[in-house]
């Protein structure tokens, strides 16, 4: 409803505004999206984004530090990427925000 995502087209809206994210944001933002609610492990962003999975994973802390960042420049409080300590991230909505 409140997020679009347009991966064909590479644009996202929150509550019809553009954001304008990197391309790394924009899978991340999809991947998370997709399972809306439910945790995700930076092994599953890993392996999603990068053919090299090896690859450090506080280079996905960095590119969830920007997406967060943009999206509250947009949503405020209501869309939210939270860290559940020692297993990943989980995209929510605040439903007490609208």
């Amino acid at each position: 409803g409140n997020l679009t995502i347009d991966p064909v087209k590479k644009i996202v809206t929150v509550m019809d505004k553009i954001v304008l994210l990197g391309r790394k944001e924009l899978e991340i933002l999809f991947l998370l999206a997709k399972r809306e609610g439910d945790i995700v492990t930076r092994e599953n962003i890993l392996t999603a984004l990068y053919d090299n999975v090896d690859m450090y994973d506080r280079t996905v802390d960095s590119h969830m530090s920007h997406l967060r960042r943009k999206l509250r420049e947009v949503a405020g409080p209501t869309l939210q990427i939270n860290s559940v300590y020692g297993l990943g991230y989980r995209l929510e909505w605040k439903k007490e925000c609208f």
